[in-house]
């Protein structure tokens, strides 16, 4: 019976020093971590192999005529 006691505040434990990792809300853009890209809104989101190359390339379109953006090759880290 003991040890199953220390086994569930083994595993409590290990799930609250989880919860303390510091981590991006996905609500709210914060700019230490995510500074590649600005934040917009995005009309449609479009994936295809635009340079015939063979690798996805990925295409992000917003609502008005000022905000796109192509970003070629994301499959292999370009």
């Amino acid at each position: 019976m003991n040890w199953q006691k220390n086994r569930i505040a083994r595993k409590l434990s290990f799930g609250i020093g989880l919860s303390l990792v510091v981590a991006q809300n996905p609500f709210v853009l914060d700019s230490t971590l995510s500074s590649a890209l600005p934040q917009s809104i995005a009309n449609t989101i479009q994936v295809a192999d635009i340079d015939n190359d063979g690798a996805i390339d990925l295409i992000l379109s917003g609502y008005d005529s000022t905000r796109f953006g192509v970003f070629f090759d994301i499959i292999n880290g370009n």
